[in-house]
Order: structure tokens, then C-alpha cells, then sequence
């Protein structure tokens, strides 16, 4: 298997604009919700029909010159909506998937904690709340 069949890269544009410097982002998963219906003998789960948007974290990465961090604080403190879409790239850099994300907002937007015995790089964590989840390819 070459190597660049198993590499995936992502990114996500906000407003048309690229988001800078993720190194991170959780899995985003769309999910249908399920209800438990009671049986004679037994419990069966049965979707409802209605997907669960996902919410998911970003983790960008942030020094004093590149403006990643001003950008994630703005997103957050002054409660801005931007148009989002994710990109998922193979490791040729071929695009191979965007999902319209609609309208999103950052809930939370965190410092990593500090290790002095593992250094990192500088972060910031922002938590994102998208409005819809739609594949356009």
C-alpha cells in the first residue's frame, strides 16, 4: 500500500477563507438518532429518521507572527457566525470529500493544558457547532 493511500489531511474553510494552522480535529460524526422500543421478551433499537448534527474540536496551532490566535478568539468573543465547509484530502492532495457545515459558531475556545516533561507546541482548542451536515461530494 503506497503511503499516500493512507494518509488523510483536512481542512476547513470559513467564509471562503481557509482556517489557519489545524494540526487537530476530532472525528465528526453524524449520527441518527435511536430510540429503544420495549418488546415482549426484548429491547429493540430503531432510528428515528433524525440525524444528530456533530459538534467537534479544532486544535490549531499559534505563535506571535501567524494571527491563528486572534482569528479563534475573534470567532469566540465576539459570537461570530461563519459559513463552513470541511475538506478531506488524500495524501496526494486530492480532494476527496467537502461537507457543507452551514452556519457555524465556536463555543468554547481553550488554552491546552501545559506539560513541562512532554512540550508541545503553542495551541489553541475551539470547539465547533455547525448548524448542518450535508456532503456536497
Amino acid at each position: 500500500m503506497a503511503k499516500s493511500d493512507i494518509v488523510e489531511k483536512r481542512g476547513l474553510e470559513a467564509d471562503g477563507a481557509e482556517v489557519p494552522n489545524i494540526i487537530a480535529m476530532d472525528a465528526v460524526n453524524a449520527e441518527m438518532e435511536v430510540v429503544e422500543i420495549a418488546g415482549k421478551d426484548f429491547i429493540v433499537s430503531v432510528a428515528n429518521g433524525v440525524i444528530k448534527i456533530p459538534t467537534f474540536l479544532i486544535t490549531n496551532k499559534v505563535n506571535l507572527d501567524n494571527g491563528t490566535l486572534q482569528f479563534m478568539q475573534d470567532w469566540f468573543h465576539k459570537k461570530q457566525q461563519k459559513n463552513c465547509i470541511l475538506k478531506r484530502f488524500d495524501g496526494n492532495g486530492q480532494l476527496i470529500q467537502e461537507i457543507d457545515l452551514g452556519s457555524c459558531q465556536v463555543s468554547s475556545n481553550n488554552i491546552p493544558a501545559y506539560d513541562a516533561a512532554a512540550p508541545a507546541t503553542a495551541q489553541v482548542q475551539s470547539m465547533l457547532l455547525p448548524e448542518r451536515y450535508d456532503p456536497i461530494v
